[in-house]
């Protein structure tokens, strides 16, 4: 099982560095370097190039990680997956349980998305 992290503008190396620290279990790829398309089952995304996230038969969930999903939706070849925005609550982080058996969490502090139950495999 492996999360896509697809960023463009911003540098993509801290979020990989937190990811693989959180889910050990989990491959971590970036686009523009090869990884097998049909393991990955998360993308995190922001502003990916247009059709980067197409071609994942098993992409599961995409999670926004800007305050908005405007820049996934200038995507023509945006697959029909379910969304996740990631959102600050002011606390520091939030809990968000996805229609696909997901739950997640995300600490906006630290600007970490941590995958901590997958009820659907």
């Amino acid at each position: 099982m492996s999360v896509l992290i697809a960023i463009s503008g911003w540098d993509p190396n801290p979020w990989r560095t937190r990811m693989e620290a959180l889910l050990p279990s989990h491959e971590i790829v970036m686009l523009g370097e090869p990884f097998d398309r049909e393991s990955i089952r998360y993308a995190l995304s922001w502003r990916h190039p247009p059709g980067a996230l197409k071609d994942l038969p098993n992409l599961r969930v995409i999670v926004s990680l800007g305050a908005g999903v405007d820049h996934l939706f200038s995507d023509p070849a945006l697959p029909d997956r379910p969304i996740v925005r990631v959102v600050d609550d002011g606390a520091g982080f939030a809990t968000t349980t996805i229609r696909t058996g997901q739950l997640i969490e995300v600490d906006g502090d630290a600007g970490v998305i941590r995958i901590l139950e997958d009820v659907t495999e």
